[in-house]
């Protein structure tokens, strides 16, 4: 086995073919391997074999070859698999929390692995990373730490809007740009000049509000989300910032269609092509359904939900948009 361990990464199909023989000598290498690249390539391979066997001792000497790790470029080759490893106990997160928060020598491949282990979990760390690296030109994975950030940020967590427009007038102009797109998809697609000023007169109300404000720049006039006109229009233009409309639309129409912005895919052996082909595939679904069933939907005052009359669908009889009555057939003129 340790010459399979020599001759990673070319050996690896064999060492989890192995199975529980490989474990020990695996195991050794993670903790001991001196080349950098080489223990990397053995904390991939231990994780594959790990999944196969469900051994614990696997990811237990995985996370002491980190806290282990004799320089900082063997615990960067160790922590870029951290993702393929379990972590009921939290015990891989807490380690890659403790490197982000120090922010040298992080590399795009660790930021991944943490952006893609969690949903919010790691705000925190994200935030030290990016904060600590606000006066450098470039930083490797800010750009995926941005996205992770921005993405609480759409889910309501208000302390990372509060943050980026802080973080705004005390960064370097390529982390700015950045934080600007992040903000403007918070906003729902509008452009600010002054992004403080902005999350102060606004900071009291929900994003769902902030999106319908937007959705008047398509409209041309204030969003009526009683109005099947309205809601009609938001969802043809739905395929142009998808994200913000079904961010608008799914809690009107009480309805979920799937839809994950590709941009929020963190997972390093994620099929992008096919996600954006889900997302797209999401738009279609949100036009079909509505397009089926706009003419016996109507707009619940009390609820703040567009409703749909089953009977009316059954019957193919369109209803009042304002009180889901049923509208009696016109005679011919």
């Amino acid at each position: 086995m340790a010459e399979l361990v020599r001759g990673l990464p070319a050996t690896e199909e064999q060492l989890v073919a192995a199975g529980e023989q490989a474990l020990p000598t695996l195991i050794h290498a993670v903790r001991r391997e001196p080349d950098a690249a080489r223990r990397g390539h053995a904390a991939r391979t231990l994780a594959r074999v790990h999944r196969a066997t469900a051994e614990p001792l696997a990811v237990e000497a995985y996370v002491e070859g980190v806290l282990a790790a004799p320089t900082p470029a063997v615990r960067m080759s160790l922590l870029e698999h951290a993702h393929r490893f379990p972590d009921p106990d939290g015990h891989v997160m807490a380690t890659l929390r403790t490197v982000l928060g120090k922010s040298e020598g992080v590399t795009r491949e660790v930021v991944q692995s943490a952006a893609s282990m969690t949903e919010i979990e790691a705000i925190e760390p994200m935030m030290q990373y990016v904060g600590g690296t606000r006066e450098r030109p470039e930083a490797p994975g800010r750009d995926i730490a941005m996205r992770y950030l921005g993405r609480a940020a759409r889910k309501g967590r208000m302390e990372i809007v509060d943050f980026f427009t802080r973080l705004a007038d005390a960064c370097v102009p390529a982390l700015r740009t950045m934080i600007e797109e992040e903000m403007r998809a918070v906003a729902g697609g509008v452009t600010v000049r002054n992004w403080r000023g902005w999350y102060l007169a606004n900071a009291r109300r929900r994003r769902w509000e902030w999106l319908a404000d937007a959705a008047a720049y398509t409209l041309g006039k204030p969003f009526d989300p009683s109005d099947v006109a309205h809601v009609s229009r938001l969802i043809e233009a739905a395929d142009r910032e998808p994200e913000p409309a079904f961010a608008l639309l799914e809690p009107l129409l009480a309805r979920r269609f799937g839809f994950v912005p590709p941009r929020d895919v963190f997972d390093p052996e994620a099929d992008l092509p096919a996600a954006a082909d889900a997302a797209a595939a999401a738009v279609a679904t949100l036009k079909a359904w509505w397009k089926e069933n706009a003419p016996y939907s109507w707009y619940d005052a009390k609820t703040g939900r567009w409703e749909v009359n089953e009977d009316a669908r059954s019957a193919r009889t369109p209803v009042d948009p304002k009180t889901g009555e049923l509208v009696p057939p016109q005679p011919p003129k």
